[in-house]
């Protein structure tokens, strides 16, 4: 069987508050389409267009990515706004491709 790739984006955030560094956490999670579903509703609420906000868009679907795996604690979209210090894309450690046992002779 093959493996399964998403094509959602993988989220790297930022949160805490912007004058206590100390206290910031970085959280990486992976997107799915009931968290891009959960954002367009988030902005329904508000009475907002997804696609005349697309920050704010992102933002609602990292907010409802973290909800959804536990990694904040439920609270608002504007609670998260406020405490959202950055997000981009997730970005791996580079792999060395070449194979561990060839070495040179």
């Amino acid at each position: 069987m093959s493996e399964i790739k998403l094509s959602n984006q993988k989220l790297t955030v930022v949160i805490g508050d912007v004058d206590y560094p100390e206290g910031w956490r970085e959280l990486t999670v992976q997107t799915i389409l009931a968290d891009n579903v959960g954002a367009e509703a988030e902005l329904a609420r508000r009475k907002l267009n997804v696609n005349d906000r697309p920050v704010l868009s992102g933002v609602a679907v990292a907010y409802c990515a973290l909800k959804r795996t536990g990694q904040i604690q439920a609270g608002t979209l504007a609670d998260f706004e406020a405490g959202c210090l950055d997000m981009r894309e997730f970005e791996a450690e580079p792999v060395d491709p070449t194979p561990s046992d060839l070495s040179p002779d």
